[in-house]
């Protein structure tokens, strides 16, 4: 989880530091993809979301 950031960002986003630009960091860039990994998809479904 990030913790480097802002209140809002930090403990609620993966880091961008390990996941770089996966949709679920805090910070996005126009003009690059920005992918939803395994990781989220799947932490997503342990939270009960299908």
């Amino acid at each position: 989880m990030e913790n480097q950031l802002e209140e809002g960002s930090a403990d609620s986003h993966w880091r961008e530091s390990v996941l770089e630009n996966e949709l679920m960091t805090p910070l996005l860039q126009s003009g690059i993809a920005n992918p939803l990994s395994a990781i989220t998809t799947e932490s997503l479904a342990d939270l009960g979301y299908s």
